[in-house]
């Protein structure tokens, strides 16, 4: 039986860069999914407190439509992250 899911949300890989003084340089990467970019930024900016540095869509990767915990209804918000890292570049 086919995939019936639709798939309408773009994948983006979103990444961000600060310096910590001392330490080095913060670095965090993103991956989420979103309906499109405005939307991609403002989830971003909700969630973890600040837009990206860079945000890249990833084509031809695209998500299914994000649905509540009973699979019957669509969110009105469709962007969720998919995965998270982060890392301290440290200075020498």
């Amino acid at each position: 039986m086919p995939d019936q899911m639709q798939r309408p949300n773009k994948t983006y890989v979103a990444e961000y860069l600060r310096d910590t003084g001392n330490l080095g340089t913060f670095k965090r990467t993103v991956v989420l999914t979103a309906a499109n970019e405005p939307v991609a930024r403002h989830y971003l900016k909700e969630t973890l407190g600040s837009e990206p540095d860079e945000l890249i869509w990833l084509m031809d990767c695209n998500y299914k439509t994000i649905y509540d915990l009973t699979g019957h209804k669509e969110l009105p918000l469709q962007a969720k992250i998919l995965y998270s890292t982060t890392a301290v570049v440290v200075k020498k």
